[in-house]
């Protein structure tokens, strides 16, 4: 994609507590487009996720993937590494925290669309207990 049509940076979510992400943002879209939170995977916010979410932002989605591994005082992947580099920081997240971070994400997006609809999409993090962490309480009894 030599030719993009969207921006992309390195931001840092608001919340209780600062959080790395990467997010990009198409260059024109709808007021109430969706948008998306993307979970990482076990390589973290490598270069293949970062061209996923600027694929996602040409297609007119604004994305953000919550580097959830940077707690850990890990850098973002410019290769993909022997996967058990990655293990012991995947087996240090807790799924309370991951939420807070998704939801985190997802609050980042609101605040640029408030009208936005959000999905989740990941690749190979558990993201059937994520799709909760957005959703929120329950509105049903």
């Amino acid at each position: 994609m030599d030719d993009r049509n969207e921006t992309a940076q390195f931001v840092t979510l608001d919340g209780q507590r600062p959080l790395r992400a990467y997010g990009a943002e198409p260059e024109t879209r709808a007021n109430d487009a969706a948008s998306i939170v993307m979970a990482m995977h076990l390589w973290g916010v490598d270069a293949k996720q970062r061209d996923a979410a600027r694929r996602f932002a040409a297609a007119g989605f604004r994305t953000i993937i919550p580097d959830l591994y940077a707690r850990f005082g890990t850098q973002m992947a410019t290769k993909r590494p022997d996967a058990r580099t990655f293990l012991s920081f995947d087996r240090k997240l807790e799924p309370a925290s991951v939420d807070l971070d998704l939801r985190a994400a997802a609050a980042w997006l609101r605040a640029r669309d408030p009208k936005t609809r959000t999905a989740i999409v990941g690749f190979c993090m558990d993201t059937r207990d994520r799709e909760r962490a957005l959703a929120g309480p329950s509105r049903g009894g």
